[in-house]
């Protein structure tokens, strides 16, 4: 996993945040800031015979050599797809210096966490890769298919599920390491006090305010092969609640398609915001906005959504608010504001205490090394 030094504070911490956070539910992720560290260069001139032995082999014209335990090299190939990546991300203030260190330490914190006894097997890799799916799966609350799996990663994250692994892996053997070697300068972090929170709280209070909130139930018409046919079926329920031969309740016991809900009448478990990415997917943004235009005990037209057909009943609502300390950060949790501002700071005092942790480690590993730069 690519790190870029404390050149530049500012893209250390937007790389770095980056990446603690995509590892969140496999192991614990700090967030945070980094102290500044500098890497001296080692200039040497090498022989010939000395640029083709290293044990790794790779396209592209070696800039750098490196080693720890074994040779490996930096090809200006590498660089340049580095840079362009993260250029495009960060934008001018990365330069190409900044890249390379990230490159170096790189090679060498792989190669100390091997020399170390910081590595996973297949087995162990496949155990953490489905510790991350069961995660996603309970956050989602259904099952999801390997196949559906394999267009998620696609869609979002651009890599196959191989390619998946081998990040979980990379990431669960970085923090490993650093809390195995750093452990006591990461777990020295201090539990926030209660004249901090409050202070924070003061300080950002316009930003502690809730959305609307709703709750609904549904009648479901799933997709098939004739969607004329479909949406015919769900007016023809719909004219039935309208004239009041069904009731609504009555209507999705007996004709929804959703299995999960029909049997509590359609309600959907749980409150839903308006900006909530998880609904817009699975009902269409249309849908959602539809919902929200509803008043409690009212019910929507027919609406298509992203894998059927609906028609919404909105059971409930709460108004948005102005939340104090003392209450929950949304109606789908018990955790209050204080706590999760007490959790959140502390995060990230820890996170910038591992972030140090990674840095010294990286240092302490590069007095270890040869680093030669055969471009200069």
């Amino acid at each position: 996993m690519l790190f870029l030094r404390e050149r530049n504070i500012t893209i250390m911490k937007k790389i770095l945040l980056t990446v603690f956070v995509c590892v969140l539910v496999v192991v614990p992720a700090f967030c945070g800031g980094a102290k500044e560290t500098k890497t001296e260069n080692v200039i040497t001139d090498i022989s010939q015979e000395e640029k083709t032995s290293s044990s790794i082999v790779k396209e592209g014209t070696p800039i750098v050599r490196v080693n720890l335990t074994k040779n490996d090299v930096v090809t200006q190939q590498d660089l340049d797809e580095a840079y362009d990546y993260y250029k495009e991300i960060y934008g001018k203030e990365l330069t190409s210096e900044d890249v390379l260190d990230a490159l170096i330490d790189d090679i060498i914190f792989k190669q100390g966490a091997e020399r170390d006894g910081y590595s996973l097997n297949e087995d162990q890799k496949n155990n953490l890769f489905a510790t991350q799916k069961k995660t996603m799966e309970e956050q989602a609350g259904q099952k999801i298919s390997d196949e559906d799996f394999d267009k998620y990663l696609q869609n979002n994250t651009g890599m196959s599920v191989e390619d998946y692994k081998e990040y979980l892996a990379s990431q669960y053997i970085l923090q490993s390491y650093v809390m195995g070697v750093k452990k006591e300068q990461i777990e020295n972090v201090e539990i926030p006090t209660e004249d901090q929170i409050k202070k924070l709280y003061e300080e950002n209070v316009d930003q502690f305010v809730t959305p609307d909130y709703v709750k609904i139930s549904h009648i479901f018409f799933q997709f098939g092969d004739n969607k004329t046919a479909d949406y015919s079926k769900a007016v023809n329920v719909l004219n039935q609640i309208k004239n009041g031969s069904i009731t609504f309740e009555k209507a999705a016991q007996s004709y929804s398609e959703d299995e999960s809900t029909k049997g509590d009448s359609g309600l959907i478990d749980g409150w839903i915001e308006a900006e909530n990415s998880y609904y817009s997917q699975m009902f269409g943004e249309k849908a959602v906005e539809e919902i929200f235009k509803l008043n409690p005990g009212e019910y929507s037209d027919v609406v298509e959504g992203a894998l059927g057909y609906h028609i919404f009943k909105l059971t409930s609502k709460r108004d948005g608010k102005q939340l104090t300390l003392d209450d929950a950060v949304n109606p789908n949790v018990t955790t209050t504001l204080r706590e999760y501002l007490m959790q959140t700071v502390y995060e990230q005092e820890t996170s910038v205490a591992f972030q140090n942790a990674y840095l010294e480690l990286v240092q302490d590993l590069r007095s270890q090394a040869s680093i030669k730069y055969l471009n200069k």
